[in-house]
């Protein structure tokens, strides 16, 4: 798991240490994915957690809550992704991607980066702003996945899997 907010990453360590029998088997790193290495920094609400990405707020969410600048680090997801392929490579990698928004620069970089898309044998994915739907399911449909979207008629969010 890949979190880049601090206090939500805290959150999931108080969760892990409720179930030690299968914490173990999670590997977590307090560190986000992105089209590249970067630092960012966003505004943060504690008030709005589900509301925020890599680029900040979410901006159609209810607006409210006090906010302040977190700082995030950022790492390559198609670094990332071969490594975590090649350290399992006799098992079927399944995504799950929930980013606020950023689900379009992950896809856009995976497909483009020595098509590291292939590496990937399924995924389950929550979007964004349905104006930019239509070139997620192609990226995915181009790379050999089938894919089913939920929420479709939505404008705002929904949700997608998409699997070989």
């Amino acid at each position: 798991g890949y979190e880049p907010f601090k206090p939500t990453y805290d959150q999931a360590l108080r969760n892990f240490r409720l179930n030690p029998k299968y914490s173990q088997k999670i590997h977590h790193f307090n560190f986000g994915l992105a089209r590249k290495d970067e630092v960012r920094k966003v505004e943060y609400s504690s008030e709005r957690r589900g509301s925020m990405g890599i680029e900040g707020l979410i901006q159609y969410e209810s607006e409210g809550g006090t906010t302040e600048t977190q700082e995030l680090e950022l790492k390559n997801v198609s670094k990332i992704s071969g490594e975590v392929h090649s350290s399992n490579p006799d098992l079927a990698l399944i995504v799950k991607i929930d980013t606020e928004g950023s689900e379009y620069e992950i896809i856009d970089a995976l497909a483009e980066n020595d098509n590291n898309l292939n590496l990937i044998d399924g995924l389950m994915l929550e979007w964004h702003d349905s104006g930019q739907n239509e070139n997620l399911v192609k990226t995915l449909l181009d790379s050999g996945f089938r894919v089913v979207s939920l929420n479709s008629h939505s404008t705002t969010i929904g949700s997608m899997y998409a699997f070989r």
